[in-house]
């Protein structure tokens, strides 16, 4: 089963419709390539499985969410680093041009884990090209002159040439381009290269800053994927669970109680007179009195209980571990409460309550179906009550 967030794009939701995946495989971050498209698609795709599933060992489905590169905003980083961002399908390795070529390169991988091609940063710098060149005839003769002029140039040497090649060095190891910010402003080939080393240092800082963002992003779909899940399992109204997590826990809280021999019971619970009170005082008076009726539970049930909202005024409390008695005992204080909690309203807000323990030779329906008889006791007998069967 896989469940796809939708997007306005029928192209791309086409095709991540299309992508086959297995729950059980762990593959939550790849790249697709598309017919006709310049560029790949991002795919994240997430494993769903049910609250119970601790370890992640049996998920039921995948959440896939699939995005375009934004070209405009690589086109703007372009700009403001003034190099060049591309995609290709092979990398050609090392530009046969002479210069220097400041590249960050990352390869995208699909879903196989093939490498379907590659992320291309790159800026060529003039300035190291003819710096080299006048560096590398320096080197050659500087032998000669080391020996002829050692007593004339050698301090010149070594404070106008060789201290700031140890700060520019130092900078680079250290990423710090203020080092050499004394160098930036000399008419000369120090200079030159002390302002194409800091502004490769920068340029670099900026493409870590936009790596970074990317990985925030992925940070922001884990998010979203926890958002989806706990929307599913709690109300927004009331605060209670939600039917899917009755579907999730019924079964297993009825098989547990079988197999271990430990009692189950159930309160099934409904607002008197509410339709009467949403149509007299309106949905707005209708939806405090839900929200109330639920903060009464919660601070009434134990950790353990399972507090559910079926729909409209109906609620259903599974009590694991608790017989007939004790469910008896908590039905009757939240009935109490609530009684309490609206005595100073202009309108009366009880509640009608029936109480039934798991038995031996019953099924999850006999089971939930004895709660509700019980509860339509309660109703016919004047309400405001709770019976038990």
């Amino acid at each position: 089963k896989l469940i796809f967030a939708s997007s306005i794009n029928h192209s791309l939701r086409n095709f991540v419709s299309s992508l086959k995946l297995n729950p059980e495989e762990n593959n939550t971050h790849f790249f697709e390539l598309l017919d006709g498209s310049s560029f790949p698609v991002e795919i994240y795709a997430y494993p769903i499985v049910k609250t119970d599933d601790i370890n992640r060992e049996k998920p039921i489905g995948v959440l896939v969410i699939g995005r375009y590169f934004d070209i405009e905003e690589m086109l703007r980083l372009e700009k403001k680093t003034a190099s060049k961002i591309t995609f290709e399908t092979e990398y050609r390795g090392k530009s046969r041009t002479f210069g220097i070529k400041l590249k960050f390169l990352k390869a995208l991988k699909n879903q196989n884990g093939r490498v379907i091609g590659y992320l291309i940063a790159e800026k060529t710098s003039q300035v190291f090209r003819s710096l080299l060149i006048n560096i590398t005839i320096l080197l050659l003769i500087l032998p000669i002159l080391f020996f002829i002029f050692v007593y004339i140039i050698g301090p010149s040497i070594a404070r106008y040439v060789i201290l700031p090649l140890h700060d520019i060095e130092y900078a680079i190891q250290n990423k710090t381009p203020d080092s050499i910010e004394k160098y930036v402003y000399q008419v000369d080939e120090i200079g030159e290269l002390s302002r194409a080393i800091k502004q490769y240092l920068i340029q670099r800082e900026q493409i870590n800053v936009y790596l970074k963002e990317l990985e925030s992003k992925n940070a922001s779909l884990r998010a979203l994927n926890e958002e989806v899940r706990r929307l599913l399992e709690k109300d927004v109204l009331t605060g209670l669970l939600t039917r899917h997590v009755f579907n999730e826990q019924i079964e297993r809280l009825y098989v547990s109680s079988k197999a271990d021999r430990i009692p189950l019971s159930a309160i099934a619970i409904d607002a008197d007179n509410f339709k009467k009170i949403n149509d007299t005082y309106g949905h707005a008076t209708g939806d405090e009195v839900l929200k109330k009726i639920g903060e009464v539970i919660l601070k009434s049930i134990r950790m353990s209980d399972f507090p559910i909202r079926m729909g409209g005024e109906e609620i259903l409390i599974l009590l694991p571990e608790a017989d007939v008695n004790a469910a008896y005992s908590i039905a009757e204080r939240i009935r109490k409460k609530i009684e309490e909690e609206f005595q100073n309203k202009p309108y009366k807000v009880t509640i009608s309550l029936g109480v039934t323990q798991l038995r031996g030779e019953d099924s999850i329906e006999t089971f939930l179906k004895r709660a509700d008889d019980a509860l339509y006791i309660s109703k016919s007998n004047g309400k405001n009550q709770t019976n038990v069967l």
